[in-house]
């Protein structure tokens, strides 16, 4: 094996052979993957005429409270048909009220609850509007005459009606989360039922209360529910998972043998716990779930790592090659843009960013710095804390006066950390369906952007739920460190801005590469990824905490990647122990940065 970079060291030897157990299970979930026809919005109808009497309403959070469906209006017996063709993956009794849940192609899945009768059974497979049963049953928050119908794409619940509105469900699909695999098993019966017991049966689903099947109950935090989801969505590959995992941690030694022991019985127990919403086995469990869903997030990156495309020998950013265009770049959250003269009088701008786009073929006479300031070309680092949408109104405005300058020339855009959500809020609210009114976007390329949101800004919005947590970000504040700044809270994963940035995906024909330091603390390399794009993720190899975010402008494996994202070729290819890092750091770092305060 080729190891280039730092040398290995004890804990990264753990790391790696830990993370090569995961390849049996990745290959296990590609060959149980489900049937079904692509989804396509012509293709479904709504399982009753009635009215919409409750419609969807989006979870405040992952596991916060919301309406995980739509409520039709059906009297009791009236027949109840499938919205597209699948299979039946569970029809069956939970907690008194008769469902059925049918599996269709593109990761999606529909559910029917509270029936009155039932005309098909599980692994049956079914067309587009066969008769699954009858309306007429009732449960918590549901009378008798309504229908609930459910949407699942992953692990999410969307909203249903997107299904039969003109909103094409390509877009829909391709929302899928990008570190999921590309396909996986159905879930089990089991598991199914513990998901409509969790998000349909709990009073929270009518939005009562909060959402998690780990919510409500003392010493059962956000771990839990999510680790449920995971195990749902996984189904029995869940076990196969964590017996991998076991395998290669007593491979290492006795010692590593005598805890994977220990280890073994309680996260079986868990993974039983969590398929049964068993709540006294979740207390007792609760600090194995961020064990469990750990390892299941780095199966799914390793494996991501393994089937990506990608080439050998890559060229370096030499000066050379390029793309030709013109490029317009986008610093983050508190950089400036100062100028200075030079020995003849000429002004030259000075970035805060270290990035010399020369390197990538650019002519200095084509290379533009976005300014966050309307007033002028340079700007200092407040004006990178307004609110982001108006950056990308900035931004927009810009770029037509660049067009405007040199006609007939596309413009690259490169952007760095929040430079790259104020691109993405660019593409989707000016851009996506007026084209026509900017220069042609040659390529998008980003570095180290929360695309995802970030883990510390997200911390920071939990500081401010409290008393003494306000105090430290006021402190911060006065510090010059903008904890309370617009566009710090939009970073939150959980803002408005980062729930909502890829409703529609990328426009079409927007060619997006998203570049990550497998070591950044900052946005860490879980959270860069944009649907539809390609990704690299780099070991920038620095020698401060933060220098895998503010040095990947200058490192050369980055270069390399933006160079054959410019010249229209695949990321470069990396060794193992670079995949291995690129699948474990990421998960490992937002664990440390999630930790409750």
């Amino acid at each position: 094996m080729r190891v280039r970079g730092k040398p290995l060291s004890r804990s990264s030897l753990f790391v790696a052979l830990f993370a090569t157990a995961f390849v049996a299970s990745s290959n296990a979930a590609l060959g149980a993957a489900g049937a079904g026809s692509s989804a396509r919005a012509s293709a479904w109808l709504r399982p009753v005429a009635g009215e919409v009497v409750e419609p969807f309403r989006e979870p405040t959070g992952p596991y916060g409270e919301g309406h995980r469906g739509v409520d039709f209006d059906a009297p009791p017996g009236t027949p109840v048909r499938v919205a597209g063709g699948g299979t039946v993956v569970f029809a069956g009794q939970v907690a008194g009220s008769l469902h059925v849940v049918v599996a269709h192609g593109g990761d999606l899945r529909t559910s029917y609850s509270f029936l009155a009768s039932l005309s098909v059974a599980a692994g049956q497979t079914v067309e587009r509007g066969a008769v699954v049963g009858t309306s007429g049953g009732s449960g918590p928050g549901h009378a008798p005459g309504v229908l609930h119908f459910g949407l699942r794409r992953g692990d999410h619940y969307v909203d249903p009606m997107a299904l039969f509105g003109p909103v094409d469900l390509t877009d829909l699909v391709r929302l899928v989360p990008a570190d999921a695999p590309n396909e996986a098993p159905w879930p089990s019966a089991d598991s199914v039922a513990a998901d409509l017991q969790i998000n349909v049966l709990s009073p929270s689903s009518s939005g009562s209360g909060p959402g998690g099947c780990g919510d409500g109950v003392p010493l059962i935090g956000d771990a839990i529910s999510a680790a449920c989801d995971a195990v749902e969505w996984l189904g029995d590959a869940a076990v196969t998972l964590v017996d991998a995992g076991l395998d290669v941690l007593r491979s290492l030694g006795e010692e590593a043998a005598a805890l994977a022991d220990r280890l073994e019985s309680g996260l079986h127990q868990l993974i039983d716990a969590l398929r049964t919403v068993a709540i006294n086995a979740l207390r007792r469990l609760q600090p194995l779930a961020p064990v469990l869903l750990d390892l299941i997030q780095v199966g799914r990156r390793f494996f991501e790592w393994l089937t990506r495309d990608c080439i050998d020998n890559a060229p370096a950013a030499d000066g050379s090659g390029g793309s030709g265009d013109l490029v317009l770049v986008v610093q983050g959250l508190g950089s400036s843009l100062t100028a200075r003269r030079s020995g003849d009088g000429a002004a030259v701008l000075e970035p805060h960013f270290r990035f010399d786009p020369t390197a990538l073929g650019y002519a200095p006479s084509d290379v533009n710095w976005f300014s966050y300031s309307p007033h002028g070309r340079t700007y200092g680092a407040e004006d990178t804390y307004r609110d982001l949408h108006e950056s990308a109104a900035l931004l927009a405005r810009q770029l037509q006066a660049l067009g405007a300058r040199q006609p007939q020339r596309p413009v690259d855009l490169i952007a760095h950390s929040q430079g790259g959500v104020v691109v993405d809020l660019f593409l989707q609210d000016h851009y996506r369906g007026h084209e026509a009114d900017y220069p042609a976007i040659g390529h998008v390329i980003t570095l180290a952007s929360p695309h995802r949101g970030a883990p510390l800004a997200t911390t920071a919005d939990q500081l401010r739920a409290s008393g003494a947590g306000r105090l430290v970000l006021e402190a911060a504040d006065e510090l010059g460190l903008p904890a309370n700044a617009p566009a710090v809270r939009q970073l939150s994963e959980y803002s408005e801005t980062i729930r909502h940035l890829w409703d529609h995906g990328l426009p079409p024909g927007v060619d997006f590469t998203t570049i990550g330091g497998s070591e950044d603390l900052l946005v860490p390399a879980d959270h860069i990824d944009v649907p539809g794009a390609k990704k690299a993720v780099v070991d920038v190899g620095g020698i401060t905490p933060t220098d895998d975010h503010s040095g990947i402008g200058a490192d050369p494996d980055a270069l390399r990647a933006m160079r054959s994202a410019l010249e229209g070729r695949a990321v470069p290819c990396t060794d193992l122990l670079d995949g291995i890092r690129e699948a474990v750091v990421p998960v490992l770092t937002s664990r440390i940065e999630h930790l409750e305060m």
